[in-house]
């Protein structure tokens, strides 16, 4: 603007210069009109001052135009932004269900896994009870068939027993003889004929007469033993010994319970007692 101004200063200063000079040629008739030409020139030349302001508004003008389209271009890349955002805020809205439903699809599947594998574990358990149940009941049946081959052999033992059930145990005499008057002792041998232990017990007749010690003994294999008879002093009459032998079963303190337990035990033998 001030390059302007100096411009048209010049201009005018050039222009006075060259007025003066054709003022002194021409007639002092025609230099009033070409003084007033002047100053009117010179008059109108501030008037090209004008023009300056002019521009200066027009810059304004335009700076202000180009700061409103900045303000506006602004405000529609704010608008952009604002929308571009909430298209994001949506999509991840829209995402976030997606994945939500994914998360809800997969959890439901886990929890299928979980539910079959459950039950595949429940039913791997109950075919693993069913095998122990299974096995259990072989090895019942085992013991069963065991214990049925031990008895069928314990049978066949009683059956062998039976049939030699009258050589099972001997007695070297099968009466004795007690004078009734007075009290006195005999001896009685028991001999065991097979090859295994025999327990016995001993049955009178008249316990008040006879006194028997032991009423239960036991004889090793092949050999021997010997059992007391006390007579006491009693009327004439006849009684009898009963020995009952077995096989021997527990220890010799228990031989009154096995004689209970036992079902079957060997032929018994029989043994007179006189008193004359």
């Amino acid at each position: 603007m001030y390059e302007v101004v100096l411009y048209v200063a010049l201009i005018s200063l050039c222009s006075l210069i060259l007025g003066q000079c054709t003022s002194k040629k021409a007639a002092p008739s025609v230099a009033p009109i070409k003084m007033e030409k002047h100053a009117e020139s010179l008059t109108a030349t501030p008037v090209s001052k004008s023009p300056a302001p002019v521009s200066k508004s027009l810059a304004l003008e335009k700076d202000e135009d180009v700061e409103k389209k900045k303000e506006k271009g602004e405000e529609k890349e704010e608008e952009e932004k604002g929308e571009k955002k909430k298209e994001d805020k949506e999509e991840k809205k829209d995402d976030s269900k997606e994945d939500k439903k994914d998360e809800d699809h997969e959890k439901k599947k886990t929890a299928e896994e979980k539910e079959n594998n459950e039950k595949k574990d429940e039913n791997k358990n109950k075919n693993k009870d069913e095998r122990k149940d299974e096995k259990k009941d072989e090895k019942k049946d085992d013991e069963k068939d065991e214990r049925n081959d031990e008895k069928k052999e314990e049978k066949k033992d009683d059956q062998k027993d039976d049939k030699k059930a009258k050589s099972m145990i001997s007695v070297d005499a099968p009466e004795l003889i007690f004078e009734r008057t007075i009290t006195s002792q005999k001896k009685l041998l028991l001999k065991n004929l097979t090859a295994k232990k025999v327990m016995f017990k001993i049955k009178c007749s008249s316990v008040n007469v006879y006194f028997i010690n032991p009423v239960f003994g036991k004889i090793d294999p092949m050999s021997t033993a010997e059992v007391t008879i006390t007579h006491r002093p009693s009327e004439k009459q006849e009684d009898k010994l009963v020995i009952v032998p077995a096989k021997m079963k527990g220890k010799e303190i228990e031989m009154a319970q096995a004689f209970k337990q036992i079902k079957k035990t060997g032929s018994a033998l029989t043994v007179k007692l006189v008193s004359s």
